[in-house]
């Protein structure tokens, strides 16, 4: 008998995993596990990202993680397919979405280049972690100020204008936002991921809590407690900024 190609072990193992994750999800289907299940599956993700011309594109790839999220909880192993292909499945109603989020848009090019910049890094950084990078990390890693990220992410969901890009006619404090920015530098990585999704820090989508919590691979009380006291001390710290 051959001995078995390395590609063929490299699927067999993922295939295995993937089953193994899913098992233990059926059998307690919490958050935690969820996200286990999501993870083993990001090979199938990333191909089928790779097929609707979005691989690169960050917010599409948060879309298909949540959508991977809906797929795993509808799976019915009885029904004959494997989970892999269920989900590349439930992954083509995204098409729509990403022939959207490829429609040309008025940006600058300076804007255009450092989009391209951010999404290069966040790539990077996720090869490298193996998790989605903070706003810190990618400042740190691009080299761009943080307030510029936010007007590129903004960008990717609104049209963009040179007037808009001098960012004049902010001349008024903004206490609530210097507040939040105190506490999320002061922050772990989870706690910077929870007011990435949540309070839409540096212009990130916003997302409901229980897709957080499945991202993060967090249970909803673990999520609660963690932003209830992020809640806590941005208010602390607003208060202060408000009575000087």
């Amino acid at each position: 008998m051959s001995a078995p190609t390395p590609g063929a072990n490299v699927v067999l193992m993922t295939v295995s995993d993937t089953d193994a994750a899913h098992a233990l999800y059926k059998a307690q289907p919490t958050p935690e596990n969820l996200h286990s299940v999501v993870e083993t599956l990001k090979p199938t993700i990333g191909y089928t990202l790779a097929s609707l011309n979005a691989a690169q594109d960050p917010v599409m790839h948060g879309k298909a993680m949540l959508a991977a999220a809906e797929a795993v909880k509808q799976y019915d192993p009885t029904k004959g397919a494997s989970l892999p292909t269920f989900v590349t499945s439930h992954l083509r109603s995204l098409t729509r979405d990403a022939r959207k989020s490829r429609s040309p848009m008025n940006l600058p090019e300076r804007t255009q280049l450092d989009r391209y910049k951010l999404e290069k890094a966040k790539k990077e950084l996720v090869d490298k972690h193996g998790r989605d990078p903070d706003m810190v990390e990618l400042a740190d890693y691009t080299g761009l100020p943080i307030k510029r990220i936010e007007k590129i992410q903004k960008g990717e969901m609104a049209v963009g204008t040179e007037g808009e890009e001098s960012g004049l006619g902010h001349s008024e404090p903004d206490f609530e936002q210097e507040a939040l920015h105190y506490v999320y530098h002061d922050a772990d990585h989870t706690d910077r991921r929870i007011l990435d999704m949540r309070a839409g820090y540096a212009g990130h989508p916003v997302m409901e809590p229980k897709d957080v919590a499945v991202v993060l691979g967090l249970s909803p009380a673990q999520l609660s407690r963690r932003s209830a006291k992020l809640a806590f001390k941005i208010q602390k710290i607003h208060s202060a900024l408000t009575t000087q």
